[in-house]
């Protein structure tokens, strides 16, 4: 049987975003509600070592997560397992549709949905995914413990995720299409002393060759950006960390997005004091 529940808060999202909104909402006593969706916890659940996360020198990304949420719980906020999948802006109060058949409504939404991970959009990519084509190295670095695995990007992501696989792969192949990657210098210089791993520079991958039978990855080609020349880099594992795209299907065609998908904000100083002064005189 469907319910309905009512908040001055709605906060759709349980990263560290989410987490951080449902603390400061709770101490503004405006008892928020959190909705996890199909991700609780965000990309963190699914990093090893954070390095920069103020008070702590190393912490396991789960763990950092596990207290967030903690957290938000022990300030008074309510959180709830369940997934969006709806949500309407026309009107006040707020409509949102939960997987569980819940309607939620909501003087003010918080929109915390985090990112997806990009893919390179090949037709090979497509149909080697979770047979040797992955976006999770933490997920799947397991399997390929003994074995040559490729990572193709330039920013903190793709040196971390290639990284880490030298803790299961014999060889990390990192390919970039420029000259010098984008991650911070204390990354790239680890990247650049491990022993077990070698970049490709100004490459871009072209096509993820395999076998049907069993299926799964054999190796990848990769083409010169001003030449054209093909590499063949064999490997098992093909890991794309290029990035990431912004969750915003909710809310796509209600509010207006910059190119990259995120949310137009406007300027605001102190954006969390004028909300809460904007639910104690609306609401």
């Amino acid at each position: 049987m469907s319910a309905t529940r009512h908040t001055r808060v709605l906060i759709i999202g349980s990263g560290p975003a989410g987490y951080t909104a449902a603390v400061y909402a709770s101490r503004a006593m405006l008892e928020p509600i959190l909705v996890q969706g199909i991700q609780p916890g965000g990309q963190l659940t699914i990093t090893t070592d954070v390095e920069n996360w103020p008070g702590d020198a190393s912490v396991m990304g789960p763990d950092l997560m596990v207290r967030m949420e903690n957290h938000a719980r022990e300030m008074g906020a309510e959180i709830i397992s369940d997934h969006i999948s709806d949500l309407d802006l026309s009107q006040r109060p707020f409509r949102a549709s939960g997987d569980t058949g819940t309607t939620y409504t909501a003087d003010a939404v918080i929109l915390a949905t985090g990112a997806q991970a990009r893919w390179l959009g090949l037709p090979s990519e497509e149909h080697f995914k979770g047979f040797g084509v992955s976006a999770c190295a933490t997920c799947d670095g397991f399997f390929y413990r003994g074995q040559e695995v490729v990572v193709i990007g330039g920013g903190n992501t793709a040196v971390e995720e290639a990284l880490f696989l030298t803790n299961f792969a014999s060889k990390v192949t990192l390919i970039h299409r420029r000259d010098s990657l984008r991650a911070e210098k204390i990354m790239q210089d680890r990247l650049f002393k491990h022993p077990k791993i070698e970049v490709l520079w100004n490459h871009e991958v072209d096509e993820v060759i395999g076998t049907d039978a069993p299926r799964g990855v054999e190796a990848v080609k990769a083409r010169h950006v001003e030449t054209g020349a093909i590499t063949e880099v064999p490997c098992k594992g093909f890991f794309v960390a290029i990035g990431h795209a912004p969750a915003s299907e909710l809310i796509k065609d209600q509010l207006k997005l910059h190119s990259g998908g995120y949310v137009w904000v406007e300027p605001m100083a102190r954006p969390a004091r004028r909300l809460v002064a904007f639910l104690r005189r609306e609401v």
